[in-house]
């Protein structure tokens, strides 16, 4: 589910997305990739890929019949498989009533897999959820390989009524990062009311990055 295209092979380069996405069905069957811009991109790919392109639209989640399944939610681009991603959202993403196995919420790229630099301005609203890995970020929630630069602005805040049976994962930036770090700014507070119900799990919180391992 895509502001401008579920799945694009080809790269992406200006224009944006102003309008509200909202997602109230289900899918218990498939991961889903959910993006202001574009939901999903390709794997194997180099190079620029999204360039230049700006979301200012709002993205509601509001599935209290999803039960299962990874989601991997940016307000830019949902799951970004390859190659580089430049861009800037202005829009708030609410999730509120949801049950997933994994949820990845960034305010630019749920799940990322090359060099970012981006900017974000959008705050991250968490009402009623329960997953067993909650990751949330201002930029990127789970990021496995290039790097991240740029800015966070926006307010990030998971409720008492939020839950992760494992983990819960919460930074300005990054949640789980597995790459370099570099020249990266936040400015949006970061409120966590939420719990992890398995004994021996964590909640990691930073201001930069949940948990850093690149």
């Amino acid at each position: 589910l895509g502001g401008i295209v579920g799945y694009r092979e080809g790269p992406i380069s200006g224009g944006g997305n102003s309008g509200t996405i909202s997602f109230t069905g289900y899918n218990n069957t498939n991961n889903i990739p959910i993006g202001g811009i574009v939901a999903r991109t390709p794997s194997g790919k180099s190079g620029d890929r999204i360039t230049g392109v700006t979301n200012s639209g709002t993205i509601i989640i509001n599935a209290p019949s999803q039960t299962k399944k990874e989601f991997y939610v940016g307000a830019v681009v949902g799951h970004s498989q390859s190659g580089n991603v430049s861009a800037t959202n202005t829009g708030n993403v609410e999730v509120i009533q949801f049950k997933c196995t994994n949820l990845y919420l960034g305010g630019i790229t749920g799940k990322g897999n090359g060099k970012m630099t981006a900017t974000n301005d959008g705050n991250l609203v968490l009402t009623q959820i329960t997953c067993t890995k909650l990751y949330v970020a201002g930029l990127v929630a789970q990021a496995d390989a290039g790097s991240i630069s740029g800015t966070n602005n926006g307010a990030l805040t998971i409720s008492d009524a939020c839950t992760g049976n494992e983990d819960i994962l919460a930074g300005g930036i990054v949640a789980n990062a597995k790459v370099a770090i570099n020249n990266c700014t936040n400015t949006g507070a970061i409120t966590n009311a939420g719990a992890v119900t398995k004994k021996g799990q964590y909640i990691d919180i930073g201001g930069i990055a949940g948990y850093n391992d690149g």
